[in-house]
This record gives structure tokens, sequence and C-alpha cells, in this order.
């Protein structure tokens, strides 16, 4: 069920991460959304509009609420998604306008400009240019669009422009939203646009990693075979085959992956090596959220590590009595004789990088014992352990003089 609500936050200028995270606390699940933020720095000489806030309803209030702006009750609508298909036949904006001609306290006013437009920059829908009062330097504008003659199952962007006549000085800004035609038309039609929208063949490598983890050696094999067309077709069919809920809008493995690959990327990178293709990125991709890190940087006796605990994959992912056997795993091991899975990764190489040294998950990588692996990382022993069914790897520490 979708749950809305707003954070107020003052910034300064620049560029931020901001990471939300959900928790169920009767699952014990949690997800995790990670995007940027960009605050402009606002010049007192310039015409400035603010973002355009999509809402699903604008109407007069006196509340005092998050989503309560300068009288307006504005309903926040993310998924920008309008039409009849969604109950939604008008499109609801709004949005702020800094630096106007008029003295504070005066009345005066600005004209607005607003264009419904493709992506090719073609003119779909135009309405009459409007006046606008305003009472003072700052003022906003909302205002509740139809749809109607406007092509369905298409993404197009709301322009808006402002003129100051007493200055002459104009400003724009344009945000993109989608005229919903039903179901189907999401899943057919605008699939491409869903898993790979603004495929290049330059940025192909990004998309390709995304999915690299989910891939098995065949799946690497046949999407390195094809041409540029070819992968793009596989990539819609690859994700569209791990969609749990088929028929329905939202792939939600997709959209729950995409958030992991953007924190994974982030978080877990080392010297020119994206966060992705190291072992916490993917270890993160797969499994997700860490329930707890045990972490020791600064010991004496071993390399900096991070052990990486599970609460929620499952008896049948733990390691099993076969396995432990098999590698000869000792059973006092105080992360076996519970029912968690863990990961332990070491800093291996004096690189930033934390290797996987062990796991107590089936398929993953196995070490004897993985704490005297930490304790030979000043002395220069290769580390050896092997991934479950493979040939056995081997990682170089690095020595110190």
């Amino acid at each position: 069920m979708p749950i809305l609500d707003q954070i107020d936050l003052v910034l300064f200028p620049g560029q931020y991460s901001a990471t939300l995270t959900v928790k169920d606390k009767y699952a014990e699940r949690q997800a995790i959304y990670v995007d940027t933020l960009d605050i402009p720095e606002f010049n007192d000489n310039e015409l400035l509009l603010s973002n355009i806030q999509f809402s699903s309803l604008v109407e007069s209030s006196e509340e005092e609420s998050e989503i309560v702006k300068n009288g307006l009750l504005i309903v926040p609508h993310p998924s920008r998604l309008f039409g009849e298909g969604v109950g939604l036949p008008l499109l609801y904006f709004y949005v702020e306008i800094y630096n106007l001609g008029v003295e504070e306290g005066k009345k005066g006013t600005f004209q607005a400009d607003y264009q419904i437009v493709d992506f090719s920059g073609k003119t779909i829908k135009s309405f009459p240019i409007q006046n606008v009062t305003a009472y003072g330097p700052s003022a906003i504008l909302a205002s509740a669009i139809k749809l109607e003659n406007v092509p369905l199952g298409n993404k197009y962007f709301l322009s808006i422009k402002i003129t100051d006549p007493l200055t002459g000085k104009s400003a724009a800004r344009r945000e993109p939203f989608h005229v919903f035609q039903g179901v189907d038309q999401l899943i057919a039609k605008d699939r491409e646009e869903f898993y790979i929208p603004d495929l290049t063949e330059e940025n192909e490598p990004g998309y390709y990693g995304q999915a690299f983890h989910h891939f098995n050696e065949r799946d690497i094999q046949l999407y390195k075979s094809l041409s540029f067309i070819g992968k793009r077709q596989f990539l819609i069919d690859f994700w569209e085959n791990l969609d749990p809920t088929p028929g329905t809008p939202v792939n939600e493995f997709f959209n729950e992956n995409a958030q992991r690959f953007l924190f994974a990327t982030k978080e877990y990178g080392y010297s020119n090596v994206p966060g992705w293709r190291s072992d916490r990125g993917r270890v993160f991709i797969l499994y997700g959220q860490v329930s707890e890190i045990d972490r020791e940087y600064f010991s004496k006796d071993f390399a900096p590590y991070e052990i990486w605990v599970y609460n929620d994959l499952g008896d049948h992912i733990s390691i099993s009595k076969e396995t432990r056997t098999t590698y000869s795993l000792p059973e006092d091991d105080i992360y076996l004789l519970g029912k968690a899975a863990y990961f332990v990764f070491g800093e291996l190489n004096n690189d930033g990088n934390y290797y996987l040294i062990h796991s107590n998950v089936d398929g993953e990588l196995k070490s004897i014992d993985w704490r005297g692996d930490l304790k030979k990382y000043e002395e220069g022993h290769i580390f050896h352990s092997r991934r479950q069914g493979q040939d056995s790897d081997e990682i170089q520490i690095g020595t110190n003089d």
C-alpha cells in the first residue's frame, strides 16, 4: 500500500546523497532507497523557479501540515502517473517563483506560460498565457491541467516559463510525467523505457552491471555474443522473467535490485573500481540490507575485517552439516551456532577493498580457518579459498617490507 509523507530539511547549496530506509517491524524486513539531492545556489539577482511538484490534489487549506504550503494542501504524487487509467484525469502541479521585481508588501503580476511537450520537443498541448498576481518578490503558481486530447501511454514534459514584466527577465523549468493508458500498455509498450531508459552503446556497461550478479555463466556468454540490439532485448526479457508479479505495472525485483545496485556502487567502491564490482557490493546486491555488522579495523593481530550478519535469509541458506564437514569447519564457531547467515570480509591488499574470505551460505566462499587467514595478513601469505563447487582461487595478500 502507498504511504505518503514529507520531510522538511534546511540544506546549504550543494549535492547530497539521501538514503531512505523503511522497516517492517512485524516481518523483520526493510527496504532501502538511495538518491541524490541537488540544492542550487539562489542568486538574488536572477529570476528563479523551484522544482515542479506534481500532485494528485491541490486545494485551499487552513490546516497545519507538512504537505500544506502557503495555504494550499498539496498531496504529493511521486509516481507522476496521470490519466483516466489511474483515476487522475487532472494533472495538478505547484511551483514557487523567487526574485520578482515586485517590492515586498506590494502587489504586482507575472506571466505564466506552460505547455506539454514530448521528448523530441514537439508541443503536444499549449495553454493561454496567464497573468498571475504576486504580493512581493516571491510567489506561487498552482494549477490543474486537463489531459484530454493528450495521447495516452506516453511520457511527456510539463514545461513552465515565468516572465517578470517589471524586469523583463524570464525563467523556465520542465519536469517529466507519464500519461497512463492501462496495465497492458505499461507492460508491453513501455518495457524498454522501464528497464533500459536512454540505453546507448556508451552507457551499456552500466546496465549490464545491474544484471551481472544475477547472471549465470551461460547468460554471460550469450550476452557478450549479442549485438547491441540483441543486448537491449536480452536485458528486457531477463528482468521480465524475474518479475515476481507478472501482469502488474511494477516489477518489484527490478526496483529493489536497482536501489541495491545504486547503494553498492556508491558505498563499496575502491580506487577506480565501482562498488558493484566489489565483494561487499555483490553480497549487498544479492542479499540486501545487512542485519548487523561486526567491524574490526585497528587490531594488532588481524587484518581489518567486517563480518556481515543476516538474520532473515532462512535456514535453507545457512551452511549445511554436509558442507561444514566437507570444508572441516569448526563446530564451535560462534557464527555457526546460531541460525544467522554471515559473510567475512578482509582488507587483504591495503587498497581499501574488502575481499570475501568466508561465508556459511551455501555456494559462497569457504575457508577452513578464516581467523587464521586474517592473522597471516602481515606475513604475506597466499590466502586460499574457494566458492563451493568451483576450483580453488588464490588471492595474494599484500606483504610489508
